[in-house]
């Protein structure tokens, strides 16, 4: 079958692969009608996270039998794709709950070769639920990577798993109009939290039709300083890609209030330095970080993405409700991938980017 790859050239190209095989009683295999493309697809483009996400891509293929322990997965294609929208072909013997023909929507780890960006995928049962009836493929695609992304920062990371814990605190959210600002904008909201966006102007109409009453333009010095003085916040979500500083000097002092960065240095010093050295020095720069901040009250924080087979059923139940509406962007044809990255790429969408399988 027909895939899009990252090699070591780092260029994004069609290759052929097999046609994936159950081999897991847990899994599924899906005929993808729909894959968004996330940041860290882009990324990968480049080598991001080869040390970290090759090693775990390895041990995964050892435990699943696939390669030998004198093998290595370099030679293997990295197909990219982390989330899809399709329809089950066959179950593992394990599988409890989905059947065949079923339309369902999930994500793919990072750290497993064969991503959603191709025509079949292998996901486990608890990474798969069922679609919303009412949205179509490329809705329910460009969700829940970046849902459950933004999940793990607000939750996990900003409030040690008590999702109650959000209710009537107020939240900034920075990258607001970005994948997984649009997500946790609904998803705050939902929660019960008082959410302030910060985007681009040209984003403020998408902020407002979302709900978000309070939206502030990231280029507006005056706007961000007024911000810095106020210190009104208990948590600062930044999804700005590009860890903002500026956005921690927003918390309330002597709140324990936590400022979370999804841009962890994790896998950008492990690429640098090697595993080792890298974890030591990411380590570090989060001690010294927080050195600073814990004698005013706050705490410095990373999110990342994490599977979660509770947090995506609570997803899919929003999206049902209506509570998370897909932000689409810009929908491809599976065929012009390279345009689509490439417009990932230029930073300027708002919402997700998707490529549609079945045109």
């Amino acid at each position: 079958m027909s895939c899009w790859s990252v090699g070591k050239s780092g260029v994004l190209q069609q290759v052929q692969v097999d046609m994936p095989i159950i081999s897991n009683p847990q899994e599924l295999l899906i005929q993808v009608q729909a894959a968004s493309i996330n940041p860290i697809d882009v990324h990968m483009q480049g080598g991001y996270g080869r040390n970290v996400l090759g090693a775990m891509r390895q041990l995964d293929a050892l435990a699943e039998s696939k390669i030998t322990c004198n093998a290595t997965t370099d030679e293997q294609p990295l197909v990219v794709g982390r989330d899809f929208a399709g329809v089950v072909v066959s179950c593992g013997r394990g599988v409890r709950g989905l059947d065949v023909g079923q339309r369902v929507m999930g994500v793919i780890s990072p750290y497993k070769a064969l991503g959603s960006h191709a025509p079949y995928v292998l996901a486990h049962k608890d990474n798969v639920v069922l679609c919303p009836p009412s949205l179509s493929s490329t809705e329910c695609a460009s969700v829940p990577y970046a849902a459950l992304t933004g999940y793990s920062a607000a939750v996990v990371s900003g409030c040690h798993g008590d999702v109650g814990a959000l209710q009537g605190i107020r939240v900034m959210v920075a990258g607001a109009a970005g994948g997984v600002g649009v997500s946790l904008v609904q998803m705050l909201q939902a929660w019960g939290a008082q959410v302030v966006g910060v985007c681009s102007l040209a984003s403020f109409e998408l902020l407002s039709s979302l709900g978000v009453l309070e939206f502030y333009d990231y280029q507006d010095n005056d706007a961000m300083q007024a911000l810095t003085m106020e210190r009104s916040f208990d948590l600062v979500l930044d999804a700005s890609g590009c860890r903002d500083l500026r956005y921690l000097e927003c918390l309330k002092t002597n709140r324990n209030a936590s400022y979370v960065s999804l841009l962890s240095p994790l896998l950008k010093n492990t690429d640098a330095h090697g595993l080792l050295l890298g974890v030591a020095k990411s380590a570090l720069e989060l001690v010294q970080l927080n050195s600073s901040s814990l004698g005013k009250g706050r705490l410095v924080k990373w999110g990342y993405y994490s599977p979660s087979k509770q947090a995506l059923a609570q997803i899919r139940d929003m999206m049902q409700r209506g509570q998370l509406k897909p932000v689409l962007d810009q929908v491809f044809p599976y065929s012009e991938a390279k345009a689509a990255y490439e417009h990932m790429q230029h930073g300027k969408h708002a919402g997700k980017t998707v490529l549609d399988m079945t045109v």
